[in-house]
């Protein structure tokens, strides 16, 4: 019982954590002071790190029944990308976190493409869950907007990762 009161708190912990970091990152776009810091990264690498962090969550989420999966790893050659590892990790893990969140069954799929003289990557999430009706589809990436203004009760956030995420990218 007291090993599940500790999981309990650590979770909470690092979900204000989580939403400390993204209130400071609202804070430096509103600035112009967001920064990037490429490097190399193993982007293979990367998305198992992020795959195996969603299985996790996943279970925390009670969600045990959505497969997740992960698409396009190229175990044959190595891809690495010069970009900034964190920033990516950031927007990748604020679309597949809103994919599993409004997925009640089925599955969260994600990955990339690469195209064939190698000058473009294109990332994808794709889900079974709820959508996003078309009219919505803009207001998603504003600051604090949610389609339903009531899906803060059902499905909670705060409606900045989208925001960050578009201006991350």
């Amino acid at each position: 019982k007291r090993d599940r009161y500790i999981d309990i708190i650590y979770h909470n912990g690092m979900m204000l954590v989580n939403l400390i970091d993204d209130i400071i990152d609202l804070s430096k776009i509103d600035a112009g002071q967001l920064t990037v810091n490429p490097a190399d990264c193993n982007l293979d690498n990367l998305m198992f790190e992020v795959y195996t962090f969603f299985n996790e969550i996943k279970f925390k989420q009670e969600k045990e029944h959505i497969n997740i999966r992960l698409l396009n790893l190229n175990d044959d050659e190595s891809n690495i990308l010069y970009t900034d590892a964190q920033r990516l990790r950031q927007v990748l893990v604020n679309l597949i976190g809103n994919a599993l969140k409004f997925t009640e069954r089925g599955s969260v799929e994600f990955g990339y493409l690469i195209n064939e003289n190698k000058s473009n990557i294109e990332f994808f999430v794709r889900d079974t869950g709820i959508g996003i009706p078309k009219d919505k589809q803009d207001i998603i990436f504003d600051r604090f907007r949610q389609v339903q203004e009531g899906s803060t009760r059902k499905y909670g956030g705060t409606g900045i990762g989208l925001y960050i995420s578009k201006h991350i990218i």
